[in-house]
């Protein structure tokens, strides 16, 4: 299948991506991010956002929340956060080679949970129409995942690990929950990856490697 079939037609509930990254060198720097930096996220103690790129560090969330319609129209920056994570923001600029908007670090302290949600009307991969507009696709990196970290979507558990990269179908009601003694770590990447043909070319390379991935069903979150 290409790039767009697999994106609005594959029907999957989400697609391991076989994308490299520096993961050590990542987690180094955003374990050394201050305190100061992230805020809650919905009022959650335990979950926890920074923006490396957005409207400022402390504003993490979708441009709607901030009185903005179009991602186009979002004077996103390079945050002061960013600053303190040379070697992860060189890596996105060198890898996806196009329009970045928001890159967000999440943070789901332990014992943290995030409650059932979904975030878009559309059945595809990468898509949430919920929270932006256009072409925007959300991709999203396992930075540091403690293995005793649940993640529902749909029906299933995904079998996440440290150091690998997700599509997931948002428009599916998903949770996550970290009963491990460790903190979790989660980079999002929002842009116009349509026109980055390094992520186009692993979305298809990975579909073919892992579309027959078989998810286990979802674990019960107390």
């Amino acid at each position: 299948m290409k790039y767009e079939d697999i994106i609005y037609n594959s029907n999957l509930p989400a697609l391991k991506l076989n994308i490299s990254y520096p993961q050590k060198k990542i987690i180094k720097e955003l374990k050394n991010l201050s305190n100061k930096y992230f805020i809650n996220q919905l009022g959650n103690e335990y979950w926890k956002g920074t923006a490396l790129r957005g409207l400022a560090h402390d504003k993490p969330r979708p441009c709607i929340e901030y009185g903005y319609d179009d991602e186009n129209k979002v004077p996103y920056i390079w945050t002061e956060a960013a600053s303190k994570c040379p070697d992860t923001v060189s890596f996105l600029k060198d890898f996806f080679c196009t329009k970045l908007y928001r890159v967000i670090v999440r943070n789901l302290k332990s014992g943290g949970k995030i409650h059932p949600h979904f975030d878009s009307f559309k059945n595809a991969l990468g898509v949430s129409d919920k929270t932006s507009s256009g072409n925007t696709k959300f991709l999203i990196l396992s930075i540091d995942w403690p293995k005793n970290t649940i993640f529902n979507i749909g029906k299933h558990h995904l079998p996440i690990k440290t150091g690998e990269a997700w599509l997931l179908n948002y428009s599916l009601v998903h949770e996550v929950a970290n009963y491990s003694n460790f903190d979790r770590y989660m980079l999002t990447i929002t842009g116009d990856l349509d026109n980055s043909e390094k992520f186009k070319n692993s979305v298809e390379e990975s579909y073919l490697k892992n579309s027959k991935m078989i998810f286990s069903e979802k674990k019960v979150i107390c």
